[in-house]
């Protein structure tokens, strides 16, 4: 299927960071959507963005119709995203730098979702169940959160769609539960936006796969031979996934699906974090010797503000380590005001200078707003510690937390202590912390809420770099969260 431009170019002001470029609308079959590229000698060419959008599986259209909506962008080509991100995807936004049209497919997982979500908000919780039962990792970085793994598992399902039957036959058979949960996203999002015009489409080879073929995979034998004939003019990460669908050999629970080495580099494991175990230190703010084994990570993401703080204004890092009682954090902030104007610490908390630490202890994800299955724990510049529990109204949670929070000149240093509780907690009950043990894996952020004398907050700085962190659903989503894993001591 070819793609034509129906209008353009039209010069525009770019969403993100206000950038001068071009706008086209292109029509692909049914799909009408906006393609949109910075102006600069080095960009690619529409023809060649044409080409990189049209390679990609009829069901997965849907996504580039919904980033065109009034207001948006499209499809949109930029020299930079900052922080070493080559794509980012959203309902609101599908942005990649030139080289990452191997992106796409990933990027195109989140925006789908995202609509999905819209219409039903236990879509993340879902597919973290579908996880836990598939017990198999689809790649390290989809093992960060929930919302990573489904944007992975959406490109190894486009690989495997290009593929052949077989192909997709042996995805399903790995993952049955993410399988049907994405086919389930996709039909939504099909029908929130799409007519039936468009689904009849189809070509019959793809129409094929969709309907008699996908319906029935489980019954296609998983030892059929693989035709193998992913496009090569795909990112040669794929050739990675190609050899490990293809292979006759079963891959075991405990094993992982073979994804792209690109997906890794484009997002380091900077949103990892190990923490070595420790005696326990004196939470007094002068860190003693032994916080010399954990290792210093920064707070450097933007995730929300109307502009990014200037490096006077704010710096940040953070260590972490682990005993069998506690987590203990050194949070390191250069802020040149220290802001806490709110009287009633249950009110705006957010609007006032604070550490935030969001923590999912059994790393499942999902909607944790008004329940306990996940913390985002807001620790003002006074000590005090504001959640939500199991209400719609935020608590003091200060029996959590140990702070002392010492400034020198514009250098602010947070020594915390941490107990850590179970989605079991109930308000009101003699709530027992859990006992940590090395090996574990926990949902982990950290993040500073920044404010110098505004009316709101003015910035939130974060220590992981995912999309849903900067899209506000920290404090909703517990799939946004990075990992920590406890370690023992080097």
């Amino acid at each position: 299927m070819l793609a034509r431009i129906t209008s353009g170019p039209f010069p525009v002001k770019m969403r993100n960071g206000g950038v001068s470029g071009q706008v086209w609308t292109v029509q692909l079959g049914e799909t009408h959507f906006k393609i949109t590229i910075q102006d600069d000698a080095a960009a690619p060419t529409i023809e060649k963005a044409i080409s990189d959008v049209q390679r990609l599986p009829i069901p997965y259209h849907k996504a580039f119709a919904i980033v065109s909506e009034p207001t948006k962008d499209g499809v949109a080509y930029y020299n930079d995203l900052g922080a070493n991100s080559a794509a980012h995807g959203s309902q609101n936004y599908l942005n990649l730098i030139y080289s990452a049209a191997w992106a796409i497919p990933h990027e195109v997982g989140h925006v789908l979702e995202q609509r999905v979500t819209r219409g039903d908000p236990t879509t993340l919780t879902q597919w973290a169940q579908a996880i836990k039962d598939d017990n198999i990792s689809v790649s390290r970085y989809g093992d960060n959160n929930s919302h990573e793994d489904l944007a992975e598992f959406a490109e190894i399902y486009a690989y495997c769609l290009d593929s052949s039957a077989a192909d997709l036959a042996r995805l399903q058979s790995y993952s049955p539960n993410r399988f049907a949960q994405w086919q389930n996203i996709l039909s939504k999002a099909s029908a929130d936006i799409a007519s039936s015009s468009a689904q009849s489409s189809m070509s019959s080879s793809v129409r094929s796969s969709l309907s008699s073929s996908l319906s029935s995979l489980s019954s296609i034998s998983s030892s059929r031979a693989s035709s193998s004939r992913i496009s090569s003019s795909r990112s040669s990460s794929s050739s990675l996934l190609s050899s490990s669908i293809s292979s006759q050999t079963a891959i075991s629970s405990s094993s992982s699906l073979s994804l792209s080495s690109s997906s890794s580099s484009w997002s380091s494991d900077r949103n990892r974090y190990d923490a070595p175990k420790t005696t326990a230190p004196t939470i007094d703010g002068v860190p003693e010797s032994l916080w010399d084994k954990a290792a210093w990570a920064p707070i450097d993401i933007f995730w929300l503000g109307s502009q990014r703080p200037s490096a006077q204004d704010f710096s940040g890092r953070y260590k972490a380590m682990w005993d069998e009682d506690n987590l203990y954090l050194l949070v390191d902030i250069t802020d040149d005001i220290l802001l806490d104007a709110t009287v009633n610490p249950l009110e705006r908390y957010w609007d006032d200078d604070s550490v935030e630490i969001f923590v999912d202890e059994n790393k499942n994800g999902g909607n944790h707003q008004f329940n306990t299955s996940a913390w985002a724990y807001h620790i003002s510049t006074l000590g005090e510690n504001v959640d939500f529990t199991n209400s719609t109204s935020p608590r003091l949670l200060n029996d959590h937390v140990s702070v002392r929070l010492v400034s020198q000149g514009t250098k602010r240093l947070w020594e915390i202590s941490m107990r850590i509780y179970g989605e079991n907690y109930a308000d009101g009950a003699n709530n027992t912390p859990l006992k940590l043990s090395s090996g574990k894996l926990m949902g982990f952020s950290v993040a500073y809420n920044d404010n110098d004398q505004s009316s709101t907050r003015e910035s939130m700085m974060g220590s992981v770099d995912t999309q849903g962190h900067k899209n506000d659903r920290g404090y909703i989503d517990a799939s946004v969260f990075g990992s920590l894993r406890l370690i023992e001591a080097p």
